[in-house]
């Protein structure tokens, strides 16, 4: 059962850590991050965006709507959808996990230690956000980290959310499945938040 554990941990942070890597790159560069810290303004409102045209995509026992500029990669276990720049993207990782025994809680933990690590993410604090949430059907433990992320010199305001669960629960089937969605900061809110609660609202489990 260790190395169960283990396997999926590893393989889910190895996923999330890539990812987070290449968000963070773009995200410096498009928004041109500086290693200063900011001069105090106004608190900007995100401006609202039109709802964009979406596709539907079908992965590893799921389907999910995602905005048709979106570029998307696959790899063995992680798909990734990201913006045109590539500074704010959702990955779902889907892993073999029989009988739950790698628990979501513990593997969340684990995943978004290994991301914080990975975007060398500073001053750190807790994400505003509840400990569950119930999507597709199931309920879904979830956490996120906001700070200061840096590569290559240059830094900007960062947010990793994670959320976890096992489908179905407790059999020789279960898949252990993991949302991770990240991207800079506008204010206190992520630049894409609305297309990426659009993305979670159309996801559908389909064994």
């Amino acid at each position: 059962m260790t190395s169960v554990w283990k396997h999926v941990t590893q393989r889910l942070s190895l996923s999330v850590i890539a990812l987070l890597l290449i968000v963070l790159l773009a995200a410096c560069s498009s928004l041109g991050g500086t290693a200063s810290s900011p001069t105090p303004t106004a608190t900007p409102s995100p401006t609202p965006s039109p709802t964009p045209a979406v596709t539907t995509y079908t992965g590893d026992g799921y389907t999910i709507s995602y905005p048709k500029d979106w570029k998307k990669s696959v790899t063995a276990d992680q798909t990734t959808f990201q913006d045109s720049l590539g500074a704010n993207a959702l990955g779902v990782v889907v892993v073999a996990n029989p009988d739950g025994v790698a628990k979501p809680s513990t593997v969340l933990e684990a995943t978004l230690a290994g991301a914080v690590k990975g975007a060398n993410m500073t001053n750190t604090s807790p994400a505003n956000l509840p400990a569950s949430v119930s999507l597709a059907g199931e309920t879904w433990v979830q956490k996120g980290t906001t700070g200061t992320a840096g590569k290559g010199g240059a830094s900007t305001s960062f947010e990793v959310v994670v959320f976890t669960t096992n489908h179905p629960a407790n059999t020789s089937k279960t898949k252990l499945f993991e949302f991770v969605y990240a991207g800079p900061l506008v204010g206190s809110t992520l630049v894409d938040a609305q297309i990426f609660q659009a993305m979670l609202a159309s996801f559908k489990f389909t064994s």
